[in-house]
């Protein structure tokens, strides 16, 4: 295994980390928006 291949994997790593983090924070944006389209047709 070379420097080069391990710094790759490495930054793949970080990149899937913060695809993660992205769907994360995406779901609960999406949980918020479920929760206000619920009140509003509750009105």
């Amino acid at each position: 295994m070379t420097a080069e291949m391990t710094a790759q994997e490495k930054k793949n790593e970080e990149t899937y980390k913060a695809c993660d983090l992205d769907i994360a924070v995406m779901k609960k944006a999406s949980e918020a928006m479920a929760q206000e389209a619920a009140k509003a047709m509750a009105k």
